[in-house]
């Protein structure tokens, strides 16, 4: 008699992400993997190893920097600080800290800091929930409306991007750059304004559910929600509006930089080296020389090899 059923095996096998403390690496991962070696010889399993990656995460120090632990006396108390801070702003402090493979010791003042971060949030959104939260417009965006739409389309795909590779801290950077984009917008005036910032801070709150779920479902509901934001599932961008109008090219000369400039995204090789050359350290750099060859690489930077 089988002790399960291979069948369920094959459909919940391999697991997607393995996360553990360093000491898994010789415990628990270990048996997970023999164990996982001797089913797949007996049939019970489809894959040589039980895991498609391996995370290993770093160890979170005492404010004296060395390894919590009831040893040292060192211990923060997790009801405490959320008595304190609430959950969200210690969930963001965590996650902002670092990668998640890298130690980190733990600081009461940038706690205060995420803090202070959920609290420009929440000011930001109930500063334009009255004008904002039930405005439409069907287009088109443009001036100001655009740049908002820009900042919060970019803040989805970026964010999204980030979590897919573990990246949090990214992703809560990529956040408050959004927020900090927001605020200098200013006060919306037109109808694409302020549809452009209701929209914005709706999207804004489905990607700060991941991490400050609480704050993000209380400012979803002054916007018009009426489900948690933890069951909309994660929103989408529209392409059109994370695509930089203008890139900036780096310009070199026999691999030195000689200068920056910023042109227009879908400039051709031509155009970008048109552009370069108007530059004057860029002239200078390149005058009584000869000519080798121009290295072109699309988006980033155009280097002139001269002999």
């Amino acid at each position: 008699r089988l002790p399960f059923d291979p069948v369920l095996a094959k459909r919940w096998l391999p697991v997607d992400i393995y996360v553990g403390g360093p000491e898994h690496a010789v415990m628990h991962l270990l048996y997970f993997r023999f164990w996982n070696r001797w089913m797949k010889i007996l049939g019970l399993v489809p894959t040589d190893e039980p895991v498609k990656r391996l995370v290993t995460q770093g160890i979170v120090n005492g404010p004296d920097g060395r390894k919590m632990s009831k040893r040292w006396g060192n211990v923060v108390a997790p009801a405490t600080i959320v008595e304190k801070y609430g959950a969200d702003t210690v969930r963001m402090y965590v996650l902002f800290a670092g990668p998640p493979e890298q130690d980190f010791d733990w600081s009461d003042e940038q706690m205060a800091g995420q803090a202070r971060f959920l609290k420009r949030v929440w000011t930001l959104a109930t500063m334009h929930q009255d004008a904002c939260a039930a405005a439409t417009h069907p287009g088109p965006f443009v001036g100001k409306a655009l740049e908002i739409r820009r900042a919060a389309h970019k803040c989805v795909k970026r964010v999204g991007e980030a979590i897919d590779k573990l990246s949090f801290n990214t992703a809560i950077a990529f956040t408050m750059e959004c927020v900090n984009a927001l605020y200098d917008a200013g006060q919306p005036e037109t109808a694409a304004e302020k549809a452009a910032m209701g929209e914005a801070i709706r999207l804004l709150t489905r990607v700060l559910t991941p991490f400050a779920p609480h704050l993000a479902d209380a400012i979803a509901e002054g916007y018009g929600a009426t489900a948690s934001t933890v069951t909309l599932g994660w929103p989408s961008f529209d392409p059109a509006l994370v695509v930089d109008e203008v890139l900036p090219y780096a310009v070199q000369v026999n691999g030195k930089l000689r200068g920056e400039i910023r042109i227009a995204a879908d400039a051709g090789e031509s155009e970008v080296r048109a552009a370069a050359e108007s530059e004057e350290k860029v002239r200078a750099a390149l005058a009584g020389k000869a000519l080798r060859k121009v290295v072109f690489v699309p988006k980033r930077l155009i280097n002139f090899v001269v002999g």
